[in-house]
């Protein structure tokens, strides 16, 4: 944590700003929101569609909170804002995976998180994407403890609706996430044969989402514009899907853009899998389920994304963007991975008679 901390304020020192979007657009959105007093709807104008006006508010309106509070505009409300979300995607993972599995589990899981430069960039970088991982890991975690305690759990369904309520108030991501975790209710419910339980949590699910779909609502209603992915996507999405070059294209990014995440960790993570094997447990196998099946979805999506929606040239778009979905989705897959392979206590109880390495 500390080297993350280190190598995390050297980034803000190199570029106090963020990345391109975050003072084309994040940043931008919470200037106009800050100074433009009775004027502030111009954030959404039409004039300003090359800095995505129809993205949703949680980050811009919690920098404009910052400075009210520390009285102007001062750099440090990014950066700290940056700061606490990509602390936070890191110490909701631990916690997840301490209640899940184990506290050495947790605190590997968030030693690997912190260990990935991409990670680390892209939260420095005062994008939205890390404060969507963090929502997006915090809804699956507290759908993974349901599924441990189905009984007795059904306020932490009703959290996870507001977690991922708000990650579609941090990025258009967020509407494919409501999708994915709302299916991925359905199908562990099916699983079990329990109709009423998918009921009863989808129910819950949604008293969790309303309110801040509402706003949601309200926002893409009354301000923003339409969003140009798909006002330009939708033409000609047929043409795109028979193209087998987009699907190469696509699979040759994405492997490159895991290779950032680091190359040797993926090695170490294989052969943690193949010493210690996969956990066995009571009431473990909707919750593993659940978390592959969201995992799953969620990559489909994006990948759809790319293949059905994307007028723009294919290579400037991945290049651009790829990249960080896959930081979006580093902290739920090492959720997965975690809770699916045997805890170092385990293996250690299993012994040499389980072909388990003492």
């Amino acid at each position: 944590i500390l080297m993350a901390a280190v190598s995390f304020w050297l980034i803000c020192r190199g570029g106090p700003h963020g990345g391109w979007d975050a003072w084309a657009i994040w940043n931008l959105r919470a200037r106009f929101l800050y100074r433009a007093g009775d004027d502030w709807g111009l954030a959404f104008s039409d004039r300003l569609a090359w800095s995505h006006p129809d993205y949703p508010l949680l980050l811009p309106a919690n920098v404009v909170r910052g400075w009210l509070w520390a009285g102007s505009e001062t750099l440090a409300v990014p950066q700290l804002l940056a700061g606490l979300f990509t602390l936070g995607t890191t110490g909701v993972l631990i916690a997840a995976l301490t209640l899940l599995r184990s506290a050495t589990v947790g605190l590997l899981a968030g030693a690997v998180l912190l260990s990935s430069p991409l990670f680390l960039e892209v939260g420095a970088a005062q994008y939205a994407d890390v404060p969507f991982a963090l929502s997006l890991t915090a809804a699956a975690a507290l759908l993974a403890l349901h599924d441990r305690h189905p009984l007795t759990s059904l306020r932490l369904v009703v959290v996870a609706g507001v977690f991922a309520g708000l990650s579609a108030w941090t990025k258009n991501e967020g509407w494919l996430s409501i999708v994915a975790l709302a299916t991925v209710r359905v199908l562990v419910a099916v699983g079990r044969g329990s109709w009423r339980a998918m009921g009863r949590d989808l129910g819950a699910f949604f008293l969790g989402l309303g309110p801040v779909l509402l706003v949601l609502v309200q926002f893409k209603w009354m301000l923003a514009p339409a969003n140009d992915l798909l006002a330009a996507g939708v033409k000609h999405w047929h043409e795109r899907l028979l193209d087998a070059g987009r699907y190469a294209a696509i699979a040759g990014q994405l492997v490159h853009d895991l290779a950032r995440v680091n190359p040797e960790l993926f090695l170490v993570l294989a052969v943690y899998a193949l010493l210690l094997g996969i956990a066995s447990g009571p009431g473990s196998s909707p919750e593993r389920s659940g978390l592959v099946l969201l995992l799953v979805l969620m990559l489909a999506g994006y990948g759809g994304v790319y293949l059905f929606l994307s007028a723009a040239d294919l290579a400037w778009h991945l290049q651009s963007s790829l990249y960080r979905l896959v930081v979006q989705l580093l902290p739920l897959a090492l959720l997965t991975f975690f809770d699916i392979v045997a805890t170092p206590e385990e293996a250690r109880r299993a012994g040499p008679s389980a072909d388990v390495p003492a």
